[in-house]
């Protein structure tokens, strides 16, 4: 009788913990501060590999600069071109909370010219 109780009482504070937990640390990200309505198609010149189509990538600006870098995780692969690197940087003026880092997805891989393509703020 006693291990039961204690087993089922363990079980509801398991849940409980679980819970607080799944709730403290919210699934908030990035691309949740980014309204659909930003989204956008840029191009970049991508020297540095061919990443893949789907991969997640950054844009971000850094001060002095006058090209956006394009990082794969803490690897810079390229600069977004002039027109690019305008858009960036608007969107990012509009949306402080984003910290100089805006999130895109890859949507086509290496042209000829060496360009790709990403849609910022893609999910």
């Amino acid at each position: 009788m006693g291990d039961d109780f204690i087993q089922k009482k363990n079980q509801s504070f398991k849940h409980q913990a679980e819970k607080m937990h799944a709730e403290e640390f919210g699934s908030v990200t990035l691309f949740d501060a980014i309204p659909e309505e930003a989204r956008r198609l840029v191009r970049f010149r991508c020297p540095a590999g061919d990443p893949a189509v789907g991969e997640f990538i950054a844009f971000v600006d850094v001060p002095g600069k006058d090209k956006v870098r394009v990082m794969l995780g803490t690897a810079m692969i390229g600069e977004a071109d002039a027109a690019s690197s305008k858009e960036v940087r608007s969107l990012l003026a509009e949306h402080p909370n984003l910290h100089g880092i805006l999130p895109a997805k890859i949507v086509a891989s290496k042209d000829l010219a060496g360009f790709c393509k990403a849609e910022l703020g893609a999910k």
